[in-house]
C-alpha cells in the first residue's frame, strides 16, 4: 500500500480536505490544488473515461463531433506546416473542451476571463510543441524516456530521467518568448511531478508488476506502508488507525492522505471493469481474464509472476469455476507454446489455480444502456438531411484518416464495418444515418458490393438483435437505391 500527502503546489502546506473532495483552496496561500488528477487516469476514474470515449463514439453530441474534425484538421495542418490555419482550429479546439471534456481544465480557469486565458495558454502552448524545434527537441525527449521506461529494467533510475526531462520542457516551453505572460507557471518541479504520475498513472498495468509503485515511492515521494505498519500524518505526526485513514484526511490536523493498493492490480481491475460488460459467457469471461494480466507482456515482454495473475484472478472473476479457468489456460498454454517464458509462468499459474475454491456467483447488474439515438424511431432517410447530424459528421473526419490506406477492394467492408462498429459497443445508429455517411464520405460505393458485404455481416448479426435489425433494414434501403 501506498501512502501519498496533499502538499499545496505553491506553498508547500500540507492541506485540509473533506472527505470525498476533489478540489480545495490552501488556507495558507489560496491556491487550487485538485485532488483527483490520478485518478482520472485509473481505477474508477479510467472505466469512467472509458465509457465517456465509447459514447462520444456511438452517439456524439454536436460539441464532441466538432471537436473530432478539429482535431484531425490540426494534424493536417501541421503536416502541411500551415501554422495560421492550425493556431484558428486550435483555439476553437481548446474553446470546446471545457464543454466535452470540463474536468480536463483546472478548477481556478473554469469561469470567465481565467478560462479565456486557459484557451489562449494552450492554444499557444500546443502552436510551440507543433511547430517549434526548440520545444519539439525538449519534448521528444521526453518522448523517448517514457517508451524506454515501458521496457523496464532500472524503473527509478528512469524515472528520476523523466522528471528531470519534463522539468527541462516545460521551462523551455515557459520561458519561450512566445509564451502568453499572464499564462499560468506553476512551479517547475510541481509541473513535472504531475506530469510523471500522470504518465505512470495511465499505464501502471503496461509497466512490469511493481514498477509503478517503485516509482511513486523512490521518485515521487510516496510512503510505502507495509502490512501492519504504523500509518502516521505527514503534517502533525499523528498515529492514525484504520478507520482514520480510510476517511482521507487526519482527523487531527485535517491534513489530506491518500491511500492507494498495488498500483499494477487496481489499474488492471479498472480495465477489466470497463471490458468484461461486453464478453458473453463465461467461457469468453475465463479465457479474457486469463490473459488481461498479460498486457505488461504484450508491451515490453514483461511476464507477470503467476501469484500475481492469481491475485488478479481472485479480485476480478472469484466467481468462475476451477475447471473451466484450467480449460482455457490450457487453450492458452497451446497458443503460446513456442514461448518459452509464457508456458513457464501458465504451468505455475496452473498449479496455483488446484487451491482455487470459487465464490458465490454475484448477482447480476443491469448495465445501464448508453443514451443513443434509437432505430426504431428514426423519420425514414427521405424525410430528413442528416448531412449535420454530430454522429456522420465525426465518422466522415475519422473515415478521412482511413480511407488514404485502403485500396478499392476493402472499400465496401470497411464502410460497413464503420457503421456496424456502434453495435459491438453496446448501442445503435440507425439506417438513415448509415446511409448518409455512406453518401458523404463515399459517393461512388457500390451498391452490389455493399450488398455482397452486408449478407457476410448478417450472420454474425444474428447474436444482436438491434444489428440484424439495422442491417436488415439497411439491406432494404440499399435495394431501394436502384
Amino acid at each position: 500500500m501506498l501512502k501519498r500527502q496533499i502538499q499545496c503546489p505553491q506553498c508547500g502546506a500540507a492541506q485540509h480536505s473533506l472527505e470525498d473532495a476533489v478540489v480545495l483552496m490552501c488556507e495558507y496561500c489560496g491556491s487550487f490544488v485538485e485532488m483527483d488528477t490520478q485518478q482520472l487516469l485509473h481505477g474508477d476514474g479510467l472505466v469512467q473515461a472509458y465509457q465517456k470515449g465509447v459514447q462520444s463514439f456511438i452517439a456524439p453530441s454536436r460539441a464532441q463531433a466538432r471537436r473530432t474534425q478539429l482535431n484531425i484538421e490540426m494534424q493536417k495542418a501541421q503536416e502541411a506546416g500551415d501554422r495560421e490555419s492550425w493556431r484558428a482550429f486550435a483555439r476553437e479546439f481548446y474553446t470546446l473542451l471545457p464543454i466535452t471534456d470540463p474536468e480536463m481544465v483546472p478548477v481556478e480557469y473554469r469561469s470567465g476571463g481565467a478560462l479565456s486565458r486557459w484557451v489562449t495558454t494552450n492554444t499557444v502552448s500546443g502552436e510551440l510543441l507543433a511547430f517549434d524545434e526548440g520545444v519539439q527537441a525538449a519534448n521528444q525527449v521526453c518522448v523517448g524516456l517514457i517508451e524506454d521506461l515501458y521496457q523496464g529494467g532500472d524503473v527509478v533510475a528512469k524515472g528520476r530521467a523523466l522528471l528531470a526531462a519534463a522539468a527541462v520542457f516545460y521551462k523551455t516551453l515557459m520561458e519561450h518568448p512566445d509564451y502568453p505572460e499572464d499564462g499560468s507557471r506553476p512551479p517547475l518541479d510541481h509541473l513535472a511531478a504531475n506530469y510523471v504520475r500522470g504518465i505512470v498513472a495511465g499505464t501502471e498495468s503496461i509497466l512490469p508488476p511493481g514498477a509503478a509503485a517503485t516509482i511513486y515511492e523512490e521518485v515521487l515521494g510516496d510512503k510505502r506502508v507495509y502490512g501492519g505498519d504504523e500509518v502516521t500524518c505527514d503534517g502533525c505526526g499523528a498515529v492514525l488507525d484504520e478507520a482514520q485513514r480510510s476517511e482521507g484526511s487526519c482527523p487531527f490536523c485535517g491534513a489530506a492522505i491518500v491511500l492507494e493498493e498495488d498500483p499494477w492490480l487496481s489499474s488492471l481491475l479498472a480495465t477489466w471493469q470497463a471490458t468484461v460488460a461486453h464478453l458473453p459467457d463465461d467461457d469468453a469471461t475465463a479465457f479474457a481474464a486469463l490473459s488481461h494480466p498479460l498486457t505488461s507482456y504484450w508491451t515490453n515482454e514483461s511476464v507477470p509472476p503467476a501469484a500475481d495473475v492469481y491475485r488478479f484472478l481472485t479480485a476480478a472473476v472469484p466467481w468462475l469455476p476451477a475447471p473451466l479457468l484450467r480449460l482455457q489456460l490450457t487453450r492458452l498454454m497451446e497458443a503460446y507454446e513456442s514461448t518459452p517464458e509464457l508456458t513457464t509462468m501458465f504451468i505455475e499459474l496452473e498449479a496455483l489455480l488446484l487451491a482455487w475454491r470459487p465464490s458465490p456467483r454475484p448477482e447480476p447488474e443491469a448495465a445501464p444502456r448508453m443514451p443513443v439515438v434509437a432505430a426504431s424511431s428514426a423519420p425514414p432517410a427521405e424525410e430528413v438531411d442528416l448531412a449535420d447530424d454530430p454522429w456522420v459528421l465525426q465518422t466522415v473526419a475519422m473515415w478521412g484518416q482511413v480511407r488514404p490506406h485502403l485500396d478499392d477492394e476493402q472499400l465496401e467492408m470497411s464502410l460497413l464495418s464503420q457503421v456496424t462498429t456502434p453495435f459491438y459497443l453496446g448501442g445503435t445508429i440507425t439506417a438513415a444515418q448509415a446511409l448518409a455517411f455512406f453518401e458523404i464520405a463515399e459517393p461512388g460505393y457500390s451498391l452490389r458490393r455493399m450488398r455482397d458485404a452486408l449478407e457476410v455481416q448478417v450472420v454474425a448479426g444474428q447474436q444482436n438483435p438491434d444489428l440484424a435489425e439495422f442491417l436488415g433494414e439497411l439491406h432494404g434501403r440499399l435495394g431501394k437505391s436502384n
